[in-house]
């Protein structure tokens, strides 16, 4: 959420982007000292009894609901870190917006992924767990409707925050849908899979975005239609 806007601020005071880089390079120093010291290895008790679940990862892979959520999730990581990703160049290129303001909108963007996962969460001890993913997922198409329909900056911007508002709840509730169909001894492994694999499409998605992007501009991607002229 911080990282766009204070990129944002370092262009703005002149630095270029190997400095923004090195700053990146100090906080994850910290993050690694941080980690080591807080996070140590607990001291090894006693050898774990042979297991009478020793193919427990086999059995998980046979659950077909773990395919259809692990498919799920690889799609959702793929628009949510693709938005993160090309926002940016979608509003600054293709709407023309300020660069400042265009940092805060990513940054929107992302803040709307923290405020839906806090404030929807309440949500769906009244309605449900699958009612509040239906609502969530039509807020994001309302958002994409926002961004494709509303013309120039000021009217895209809003529109990606609302998307990370709708989008938030998306994976912590996938999660919880996930345990509650599994039995209980093949959770943990579930959720391994799942983390594992899904992560697939917030490494591929934004690839495959630039890529198309290069050959053919940012008019071919709904919702961006709308800037076919530029």
């Amino acid at each position: 959420m911080i990282g766009p806007l204070f990129a944002s601020l370092l262009f703005q005071w002149r630095w270029n982007w190997q400095a923004t880089y090195g700053v990146w390079f100090v906080v994850t120093l910290l993050l690694s000292v941080g980690f080591w010291f807080f996070f140590r290895p607990a001291p090894e008790g006693a050898p774990a009894e042979p297991d009478q679940h020793q193919n427990l990862f086999l059995q998980t892979l046979r659950q077909r609901i773990l395919w259809l959520v692990t498919l799920f999730l690889v799609l959702y990581f793929g628009v949510e870190i693709g938005l993160g990703t090309w926002g940016y160049s979608f509003l600054t290129i293709a709407r023309q917006g300020p660069v400042l303001e265009a940092a805060w909108a990513i940054s929107g963007y992302w803040l709307g992924l923290t405020v839906g996962r806090l404030t929807l969460a309440k949500a769906s001890a009244r309605l449900g767990m699958r009612a509040l993913m239906r609502i969530c997922l039509v807020g994001v198409v309302v958002g994409l409707f926002l961004v494709w329909l509303l013309p120039g900056f000021w009217g895209a911007a809003p529109g990606l925050c609302l998307i990370g508002f709708f989008l938030g709840p998306l994976f912590p509730t996938s999660i919880a849908l996930l345990s509650q169909a599994v039995l209980a001894r093949l959770v943990a492994s579930a959720v391994g899979f799942l983390f594992a694999l899904s992560n697939v499409g917030g490494a591929l998605f934004p690839s495959l975005a630039g890529t198309l992007l290069q050959q053919f501009g940012f008019w071919f991607l709904p919702p961006l239609h709308s800037e076919r002229s530029l």
